[in-house]
């Protein structure tokens, strides 16, 4: 397999037990690629800033590390990676490895082709999910792909790869920094005609996801924010990019 100029970016909160985990697989597929990584560690309360240090410090080559306080949530982490990165691509996956490190071939294998390419856990019979996650998830997607005129099943995979460089252009103007990160920067790429592809992937739930059931009001009043501000958003961009 060719080099490829990527850095994945890998954001953390109080993952202790994933990090002691996956680590030592996603830096040994970093290193065979050639690729770069940030992990992007906020504020936890367990032993996850002390772990990253040491494999910093032991895999200076491959793994940077970014470390702030007081951050609004996910999203956030993923900007400031994205921003921090200097590759040419850039992508950022779950470190509970939720999404099959594996997957990261097929994904890099079409990242001269389209601008992003996401994870799509609702293609593949493999996939295991919980049924109040599935169904809320359905029903999620249903709506932002009913408001926004997107044809994208599955918004919110933590699996997604992009050419950064139109990427950092876009990313200044997504308000959300926690969740629905994610669905504002694919329909802000939609609108601008940015080439999407949903890569089918397997997903299996685990019990490190901070999601729950109240999370639902949480974003449903992100869509009707983000969709009273979208066409403004976008003349924005137009005007400045």
């Amino acid at each position: 397999m060719n080099d490829i100029d990527l850095t994945i970016i890998l954001p953390v909160k109080n993952q202790e037990e994933n990090i002691r985990k996956n680590m030592n697989s996603i830096i040994d597929y970093a290193k065979r690629r050639d690729i770069k990584l940030i992990a992007v560690e906020n504020d936890s309360r367990d032993r996850s800033l002390k772990l990253l240090e040491e494999y910093r410090n032991a895999n200076v080559e491959v793994l940077d590390l970014i470390t702030y306080k007081n951050g609004k949530g996910k999203g956030e982490a993923i900007k400031r990676g994205i921003l921090a990165a200097t590759t040419k691509y850039a992508a950022f996956m779950d470190i509970d490895l939720s999404v099959p490190l594996s997957y990261s071939d097929d994904a890099i294998a079409l990242l001269d082709r389209y601008d992003i390419i996401i994870g799509d856990r609702y293609s593949n019979r493999a996939t295991r999910r919980k049924l109040n996650r599935l169904v809320e998830s359905k029903v999620y997607n249903g709506i932002v792909r009913a408001l926004f005129n997107t044809e994208i099943d599955d918004h919110q995979c933590g699996f997604k790869f992009f050419n950064r460089e139109k990427i950092a252009k876009l990313i200044r103007y997504v308000k959300d920094d926690r969740w629905f990160f994610d669905t504002e920067l694919l329909v802000l790429a939609r609108r601008l005609d940015l080439s999407i592809y949903q890569l089918p992937v397997s997903y299996s739930d685990t019990s490190s996801s901070t999601l729950s059931s109240f999370d639902m009001v949480y974003f449903l009043k992100s869509i009707i924010e983000f969709k009273i501000r979208l066409g403004k958003t976008l003349c924005d961009i137009r005007s400045n990019v």
